[in-house]
């Protein structure tokens, strides 16, 4: 964990990474770290579900983001060859 440029001591800004994966079920990942989720003004975790359940009682809104690559969110965002129609959950 780093102090982030333009960090003040009324509202430090962190930088937070870790070398194993972790999927971010607590909010006990930033606790643990001696960072108090209420004091930050923004939180941003790289997560598809699994954040839900322990940001959203301290989030004011959230943002989903919806990236590249095999995961994302947006299924229309993939161009399907040879595929047997329907395909299911997608037509």
């Amino acid at each position: 964990m780093i102090e982030a440029e333009g960090s003040t001591p009324e509202v430090p800004s962190y930088l937070m990474l870790t070398t194993e994966r972790q999927v971010p079920f607590s909010i006990g990942q930033l606790t643990s770290c001696g960072i108090d989720p209420k004091r930050q003004k923004m939180i941003a975790v790289k997560a598809a579900i699994a954040y839900r359940a322990a940001y959203e009682p301290v989030a004011g809104t959230i943002i989903e983001v919806d990236t590249g690559g095999t995961t994302a969110v947006n299924t229309k965002r993939f161009k399907y060859e040879r595929v047997r129609r329907p395909l299911f959950g997608l037509e």
